[in-house]
């Protein structure tokens, strides 16, 4: 089956005999189609393959990707030299003879669907009708759905297509999200598509589906899409104008969260970055580490009254202060840290771990009367996981700290409160899980999103190194990103949100010695929605961003709210502080933005 627009003389293209020996052959022959055409592929594409684990999977992505060039050869009559891939992400682009072409794939069994479209992006979806079909999917569907449908199989399975079309005209692929799409037909029609099916069995059934504009781009509303969506079925091919309407998708409204793990700078710095995290998060544990650390309870209060006067004048936003632990604290600090009413925890960095953590902690021992101190005084030690001895692997550095430092000292001091800050590993998230006592963890956005990988592959998926995705502790395996997914996810209050938002100058990322540290707070709420979403979890992104958070530090959950609808962020201008530009991460990876509460 293909399908295609109509020409502007009212004309319909004959199916060339390339086209139509594909559909005939080449299921029937897939290792042959790859093994003769596999190098069509681009780089990126030859990346995301390799990065598919199940080899099936695999084989049919890579085989999509072909048989998609093949057919457009076929379809638009021109030698396949001619039909070149383009980067990026959503639906798959083409340049065919140097003209733009969006398409879409989807095949079931011997059913095979391929569509191209001039005008705006398309989706596609072909499924075969089978008994019992309407049950299938009604487990999918929400309220709304089900009120449109007879439960017919056919029906039911014509709008499980639409429905998977959408997606993947709007480039969200076949994640969660199609199901908190709302289809209302309604208005005139308003992108004139036509298309034609061909090679329909008896029991195919589908839809095609485009989306205004090649970018997506909401019309009217934060959450409005304007779309043209038909269904086909059997074996008759037909013609349609398509139909006019809008796909709503729901927006998500939350508790206000906090930030338990944010780095700020100082003076300019933290000018240009603050109001990133202001406009999301109510409060933010802000780490001491700047380059004359924090290490007294005056020194807390001086930095606390620099950021709040940094704040602009229409945000309100509170900064939880540290206090830095070094090898001379005094107990005694630990007494006015509780008493000031601003500090709420002391940091706790092996030295030369990480930025600024030269004076950091050298040898557990030295600290021995001030963390007998911080337990009676319930002050949480938050640590930054990791040994720093020149022979540990940097990959291993977390797992070794679990069983030299962090398992001694809890047993040392078992009533502690401590918070195991930005874990990356599923040893830890194993330890938290299980270790007895008030232990608890943060999870950064940016650990949940991605992988080793990310560090070493190029933007157009060839072989690079990518600074900004270098952070420290650093991104490790997929398993652990995984076990990350899930601790997150779990609805265990030990887990929670902490960004370890760590902004650098470009100029200081990208260079011989790059600094570690991702800088995500533009972007931060909507990369945990989207790890939440893609885990089929969102209803538990509220207690794990909102509500786990403040119940360990005996703090109160926040009033206000934020709201999250369904899209890429907008880009946003550079954040410059005097001649230092930041590099914000995460927009990529984002399938969720911020918006006004309803």
């Amino acid at each position: 089956m293909v399908a295609a627009k109509r020409m502007d003389d009212g004309a319909w293209p004959a199916t060339p005999a390339p086209a139509a020996y594909i559909v005939a052959n080449a299921a029937a022959h897939r290792m042959r189609v790859v093994r003769q055409w596999g190098g069509l592929l681009t780089a990126a594409e030859v990346a995301r393959a390799r990065g598919i684990p199940r080899a099936h999977r695999k084989l049919e992505y890579v085989y999509g990707r072909i048989v998609v060039r093949l057919l457009a050869a076929g379809w638009f009559g021109v030698p396949l030299s001619r039909v070149e891939a383009s980067a990026g992400p959503g639906p798959v682009a083409l340049f065919i003879a140097g003209t733009r072409v969006s398409c879409s794939l989807s095949h079931r069994g011997t059913h095979f669907a391929a569509v191209f479209s001039e005008q705006s992006r398309v989706g596609i979806d072909v499924e075969r009708v089978r008994p019992g079909a309407a049950e299938a999917v009604r487990t999918f569907l929400r309220p709304w759905h089900e009120s449109a449908i007879r439960w017919r199989d056919a029906e039911a399975i014509a709008h499980w297509c639409e429905l998977e079309a959408i997606g993947k005209a709007l480039g969200t692929g076949l994640d969660p999200a199609a199901m908190r799409i709302r289809f209302r037909a309604a208005g005139p029609e308003r992108l004139g598509v036509h298309w034609r099916a061909f090679f329909l069995g008896d029991d195919a059934c589908g839809a095609v589906s485009w989306v205004a504009g090649r970018q997506a781009k909401a019309v009217s509303a934060p959450d409005v899409v304007y779309i043209e969506s038909d269904h086909f079925c059997g074996a008759f091919p037909r013609q349609s104008p398509g139909r006019s309407g809008r796909i709503i998708m729901e927006p998500i409204t939350i508790r206000q969260p906090d930030d338990w793990h944010l780095h700020l700078r100082d003076d300019a710095v933290m000018a240009a970055v603050v109001p990133w995290t202001a406009r999301t998060f109510a409060r933010a544990i802000v780490m001491p580490n700047l380059r004359t650390p924090v290490t007294t309870v005056e020194q807390a209060r001086l930095y606390r009254a620099r950021i709040l006067a940094a704040l602009p004048a229409d945000m309100r936003f509170e900064p939880l202060m540290t206090l830095y632990l070094t090898g001379a604290t005094p107990a005694e600090e630990i007494g006015r840290a509780r008493d000031s009413g601003f500090v709420h925890g002391v940091k706790l960095y092996p030295a030369r771990a990480t930025t600024n953590s030269q004076f950091g902690v050298r040898s557990i021992a030295d600290c021995t009367a001030v963390l007998e101190a911080m337990q009676r005084a319930d002050l949480p030690l938050l640590v930054h996981g990791e040994v720093a001895r020149p022979d540990a692997d940097v990959f291993d550095r977390e797992r070794i700290f679990l069983d030299e430092v962090l398992i001694p000292l809890r047993r040392d001091f078992p009533e502690l409160r401590v918070v195991l800050e930005h874990i990356t590993t599923r040893e830890a998230v194993e330890y938290v899980r299980e270790a007895p006592g008030r232990i608890a963890a943060t999870i950064t956005a940016h650990h949940l999103a991605y992988n080793r990988n990310a560090m070493f592959v190029g933007a157009d998926g060839s072989a690079g190194m990518r600074p900004h995705y270098y952070c420290l502790p650093v991104l490790k395996r997929e398993d652990h990103r995984r076990a990350l997914v899930e601790a997150a996810v779990s609805g265990n209050p030990r887990f929670f949100l902490g960004t370890d938002s760590a902004p650098h100058p470009r100029q200081d990322k990208e260079s011989a010695c790059g600094c570690a540290g991702c800088f995500t707070a533009p972007f931060a709420l909507p990369l945990y929605a989207t790890a939440f979403e893609q885990a089929g979890a969102l209803d538990r992104l509220e207690a794990f961003a909102s509500e786990f958070g403040p119940d360990f530090y005996g703090l109160p959950r926040n009033e206000g709210t934020v709201c999250l609808v369904r899209g890429m962020p907008e880009e946003i201008p550079a954040v410059m502080a005097g001649d230092l530009e930041f590099t914000a991460l995460g927009r990529d990876a984002c399938r969720w933005r911020m918006t006004v509460a309803a």
